[in-house]
């Protein structure tokens, strides 16, 4: 995990393995965003199955339009 991959050159959250999804810190956004990396994938896991989230899911780009 490197400076490189932290925003943009990141592995992503499925994994080649189906069913398989990376959820910890060496995933994105790494070890210093607390659940982040879990947050997202439990997010990404939910859609896949088509399951609705009993959580609101967070819409960053809505939020910094927001305070724009």
């Amino acid at each position: 995990f490197n400076a490189e991959q932290v925003m943009y050159d990141h592995f992503g959250y499925r994994s080649p393995i189906p069913n398989l999804y990376s959820a910890g810190s060496a995933g994105h956004p790494g070890g210093a965003i607390s659940g982040g990396a879990g947050y997202i994938s439990a997010g990404i896991i939910a859609g896949d199955l088509g399951i609705k989230p009993w959580w609101q899911p967070w819409n960053a780009r809505e939020a910094l339009e927001a305070i724009s």
